[in-house]
């Protein structure tokens, strides 16, 4: 009896989506800091960069943020909101931890006319120059980002008692230190709005700063706290054959990655990774005469991927369709080596599984060719939780010393201590 051969396509898809939309309505100055002080809500309001320096953002990615060391300031064309206007200004801040906090920014000025958003060592708040404010929070020195949301309403009052300032998404409500809070209207002049201030003396850097002339609600500030990038789709593209042979019992199943194929966005992050596997299984008996194809299209970032596939039956083909297939995805990282000319100046370093849940490994190929490299590991904070040089072929990962389930960024580093790639890391 000839030994049986079938034949079943899949597509799988693994959907890693963010679906939160952030808010653009009343949006008159959005700075997302992507290599430059550059105002991204469409109103030209561009800054001057007057000493800060670009740094890593909250989600490390690296001049991605500018540092202000209490002399620094970034200086926009954007006049502010004026009087007593409704306005919601929303920003990243991580202080020194040696810090005792300051003015994040500001516009207006005189007495009672000014607008100055502030974070201090445990606490945030607003000074209007004859009145002031202060909320009691965590620690906001604890080298960690922090989000925060300062508006303004007279639907909340007239004076500083229509400030409400949310931190990582939590209203403040303790009220820990003030001065004629509720005596003075807030009566703001119209100036250039500043990020940073000359001789204020707090060291902090600041990430994706967005101004409203409006009040936000709290799903859209939940919508600005979960948006810190735009998330990945993973679309594995799996062709199995089913092989009837005994020969091939012990060595079933066999899973290979083919080729990847991987599309990202300009500005923002965003990859569509179509990963190619091919999958033997050996299957002695089981048959049948139907034939199943799975043709989908679905768009992402503007990227539309399509898979057609045509199959053509020939003399007898046996296929069957079975209800899922698991397989194992796999993380390329082709390091180019510094200092070699190419070609052949490229390592490809393997990080599976990816998503991962209790461990990872990684292969770090031809790792001779890497004495001085180091590999780091960081989560959204930009915490270190893992780092080796890279002096071995292949590397076991214990996750449970991470700080939990989400996103973190593997670094390779060169000898010279510069980062020549940087992928994501999912753990769940």
């Amino acid at each position: 009896m000839k030994p049986r051969f079938f034949f079943l396509l899949l597509l799988s898809f693994v959907f890693i989506v963010n679906h939160a939309q952030v808010p653009t309505e009343g949006l008159v100055g959005h700075w997302p800091f992507n290599g430059n002080a550059n105002d991204e809500s469409g109103n030209g309001n561009h800054g001057v960069v007057n000493g800060a320096v670009l740094t890593y953002d909250r989600n490390g990615n690296p001049n991605s943020a500018y540092y202000f060391n209490g002399q620094h300031s970034i200086t926009t064309s954007f006049q502010g909101v004026e009087g007593n206007g409704a306005r919601s200004i929303s920003f990243w801040a991580k202080l020194d931890e040696d810090d005792n906090g300051g003015n994040i920014c500001h516009y207006g000025g005189g007495y009672g006319t000014s607008f100055d958003p502030k974070v201090g060592i445990v606490s945030a708040g607003i000074d209007i120059s004859n009145s002031t404010v202060h909320f009691g929070t965590d620690s906001n020195n604890d080298d960690a980002w922090h989000h925060f949301v300062v508006m303004f309403s007279t639907q909340f009052g007239s004076s500083l008692n229509g400030i409400r300032i949310y931190r990582d998404q939590v209203l403040l409500t303790d009220i820990v230190n003030s001065y004629h809070y509720t005596l003075y209207s807030v009566n703001t002049s119209l100036s250039n709005f500043t990020m940073g201030s000359p001789n204020s003396n707090v060291s902090f850097a600041l990430d994706d700063l967005r101004f409203y002339n409006r009040v936000l609600s709290e799903d859209e500030i939940y919508e600005i706290f979960t948006q810190e990038f735009c998330s990945d789709t993973v679309i594995n593209d799996t062709i199995t054959y089913y092989i009837s042979s005994a020969e091939f019992e012990s060595r079933s199943p066999k899973i290979y990655l083919e080729s990847i194929d991987s599309l990202t966005k300009e500005t923002g992050g965003c990859d569509s990774i179509i990963q190619h596997f091919t999958r033997y299984e050996f299957m002695p008996q089981y048959c049948t005469d139907t034939l199943w194809t799975n043709d989908t299209i679905w768009h992402h970032d503007t990227i539309w991927v399509s898979d057609t596939i045509t199959t053509e039956v020939m003399d007898t083909i046996f296929v069957t369709v079975t209800d899922s297939i698991t397989v194992t995805d796999t993380l390329i990282i082709d390091a180019v080596l510094t200092g070699i000319d190419g070609p052949g100046n490229i390592n490809t370093i393997k990080v599976y599984p990816n998503p991962a849940r209790d461990f990872i490994f990684i292969n770090t190929g031809d790792y001779t060719r890497m004495n001085g490299y180091t590999l780091k590991i960081i989560d959204q904070l930009g915490s270190i939780v893992y780092e080796t040089n890279v002096e071995e072929p292949l590397y076991e990962v214990n996750l449970s010393t991470w700080t939990g389930y989400g996103l973190y960024y593997i670094q390779v580093i060169d000898v010279g201590g510069n980062i020549i790639d940087i992928k994501k890391i999912i753990l769940r």
